[in-house]
């Protein structure tokens, strides 16, 4: 018997866990630190199957599809598919997830390419166009790359990819001029150090660890980027039974939260700052409530 959950019978061996992007990404290297660890927590044997279901859509569907039975969970950048409901007629409603748990609240950051020359915000807002780099239309980072842009009132050009890496690459190769991503993802921070990438504001009140000599949104006056940062979930499909839903739930966060898990994530550069349920819910209605007010603006960018 492990420690977490409560006694439950309905785990058979096998758990598959979607993760919608592809391997190698932040969301990839989070889903598969936690199953490792996982089944220790759980009240019966279990093993887990990683599965990467790309683009975003796609993962999320086979979620939404997947029988309520707590077998099949994931993880998806959730904030950028609330907004694509938000402005289209799509065939899943976010609020009817079984929303099971957060292993991370990732804080973002802006960089450039260093041979743009661009150096700070006002830089950005002086430029003619900038060719912004995302890891595609619908993910949390294209939706924060599209809102901070716009409300630091830079003239912009979105050009989407498959994943953070490959964003990060683009600015490299020179096909882009800014990206948008995490202040721990060795996709910006390992370029940034070599100086091959400029920082030019990080969305935290503090100037982050991994990236020290940058403008943060407190020190230009725009605390409300912070608001963009990226909740990394886990969830299943709608209508999971609350016994199971629980179980899961507190064998995630107890998972997170042990002493086993901490030096994965010193050694990884994943932050982990876990919550269940309840927290997990009320962030994606807040999510409806915030994004709503930028309808018009995500029109203008879902089809690009």
């Amino acid at each position: 018997m492990g420690e977490g959950g409560e006694q439950s019978e309905f785990l058979s061996e096998e758990i598959t866990f979607i993760v919608t992007f592809s391997p190698g990404g932040g969301f990839d290297t989070y889903a598969r630190g936690l199953v490792d660890l996982l089944p220790d927590h759980l009240p019966e044997d279990v093993d887990f199957v990683v599965e990467n279901s790309t683009p975003n859509f796609t993962g999320l569907m086979d979620i939404w599809r997947a029988d309520p039975d707590g077998h099949t969970i994931g993880t998806t950048a959730a904030l950028g598919m609330v907004a694509r409901q938000i402005v289209e007629d799509v065939p899943y409603d976010m609020r009817e997830f079984t929303w099971l748990a957060r292993m991370a609240l990732t804080e973002y950051m802006i960089a450039a390419g260093a041979d743009t020359g661009y150096e700070s915000v006002d830089d950005l807002r002086e430029a003619d166009e900038v060719d912004w780099a995302t890891p595609g239309a619908g993910t949390t980072a294209w939706l924060a790359s599209i809102i901070s842009a716009s409300d630091l009132e830079i003239n912009f050009n979105v050009v989407n990819f498959e994943g953070t890496q490959e964003a990060a690459a683009a600015v490299l190769r020179g096909d882009a001029d800014v990206m948008l991503g995490p202040t721990t993802t060795p996709s910006l921070t390992e370029p940034l150090n070599a100086g091959d990438m400029t920082p030019i504001v990080s969305f935290t009140d503090e100037q982050p660890e991994t990236v020290p000599e940058t403008d943060t949104a407190t020190d230009i006056g725009q605390e409300g980027l912070m608001n963009l940062n990226l909740n990394r979930p886990v969830f299943g499909p709608p209508d999971i039974p609350d016994d199971r839903a629980n179980t899961l739930s507190e064998s995630i966060v107890e998972t997170l939260e042990s002493d086993e898990m901490q030096p994965w994530a010193e050694e990884n550069e994943r932050p982990i700052n876990a919550t269940g349920r309840d927290e997990m819910s009320d962030t994606i209605s807040g999510a409806f409530d915030t994004l709503s007010e930028y309808e018009d603006l995500l029109n203008d960018h879902l089809d690009q």
